[in-house]
C-alpha cells in the first residue's frame, strides 16, 4: 500500500497559528508513514524482515531494535521509505522549539497554547494508534502519568524560571529562551515517529495492553513538564492580577 498522497492533507496545513499547524500536521504522521515504512523496510530486508530475525520477534516490541542490531542497512531504508512531508513536519517543529530559545514577549493565553495543544495531540495519538480497547486504558494512564509529572516538576521547582517578568499593564510576559521546550517537542516527535515505525513493522502491537501503556507514560512524561512550565507561568499571572482570565 502507498502513502496517501500530499493532495490528501491540506486540512492539517490549514490553519495560520504556527504552533497550531505542525501539530495539527502531526496528528497523521504514523498513518502516512506506517505503509512506506513497512513496504521499504521489508524490502529492505530482502523480502522480509522476520527472516533475518528470530522467529518470535514479531510478537516482541523491540522489532526496531533488533532491526538496529542486526540489519542497521534498514533504518536508511526507513527514513527513505517516510513521506517527505513529515520531514517537512519536523522542521516546523524544529523552527517552534527554536522559537522558544530566543527572548520573547507572549501573553498568558498563547503561553497556554503549545502545552495544550500538544497534550491533546498526544491524547489523540494513543486513541487513534490503539484504538478504544488499549487506547482507552493507555489514556487513563497518560492522565494519571501528566498529572504525576506536573505536578512533581511545580513540586520540585514552583518559582518561574530567573528572568521571567509579567507587564500587568499590557498583560505580556517577558520569557528568556530555553532549550527545554525545543528538548520536549523533539521528544514527542520522536516519540511519534518511532510508535509509528514499531506499528508498522508489528501492526499486532496496536492491541498490546502494555506497550501502548508505555507509551502513554512517555507522552505523559513529556506533557506534564510542558504544562508545569505553563502553570508557573500562570501562577505570576494570577497573584499580579487575580482576575484575569
Amino acid at each position: 500500500m502507498s502513502p496517501a498522497p500530499a493532495h490528501r492533507w491540506p486540512g492539517a496545513w490549514r490553519s495560520r497559528g504556527g504552533p497550531g499547524r505542525a501539530i495539527r500536521a502531526a496528528s497523521a504522521a504514523s498513518r502516512t508513514t506506517a505503509a512506506a515504512i513497512r513496504r521499504t523496510a521489508l524490502a529492505g530486508a530482502g523480502g522480509g524482515a522476520h527472516s533475518a530475525l528470530h522467529p518470535h520477534t514479531a510478537q516482541e516490541p523491540t522489532m526496531l531494535i533488533q532491526i538496529a542490531t542486526h540489519q542497521p542497512q534498514m533504518l536508511l531504508s526507513i527514513v527513505q521509505g517516510t513521506p517527505a512531508w513529515v520531514w517537512g513536519l519536523l522542521a516546523a517543529l524544529l523552527w517552534l522549539g527554536l522559537s522558544q530559545m530566543l527572548p520573547r514577549h507572549a501573553g498568558p493565553r498563547r503561553v497556554l497554547l503549545m502545552p495544550l495543544a500538544l497534550s491533546a495531540f498526544s491524547a489523540w495519538g494513543l486513541l487513534s494508534a490503539f484504538g478504544a480497547g488499549a487506547g482507552g486504558r493507555a489514556l487513563a494512564a497518560w492522565l494519571l502519568a501528566t498529572a504525576a509529572a506536573t505536578l512533581a516538576s511545580l513540586a520540585l521547582r514552583a518559582a518561574p524560571p530567573a528572568g521571567v517578568r509579567f507587564d500587568a499593564q499590557t498583560l505580556r510576559f517577558r520569557l528568556p529562551g530555553s532549550p527545554m521546550p525545543l528538548l520536549l517537542i523533539l521528544a514527542i516527535f520522536l516519540t511519534k515517529y518511532l510508535v509509528g515505525v514499531e506499528l508498522a513493522l508489528q501492526p499486532q502491537l496496536a492491541h498490546d495492553s502494555h506497550f501502548a501503556l508505555q507509551v502513554a507514560a512517555l507522552y505523559g512524561l513529556y506533557n506534564g513538564l510542558l504544562l508545569a512550565r505553563a502553570a508557573r507561568l500562570w501562577r505570576l499571572v494570577q497573584g499580579m492580577r487575580p482576575g484575569i482570565a
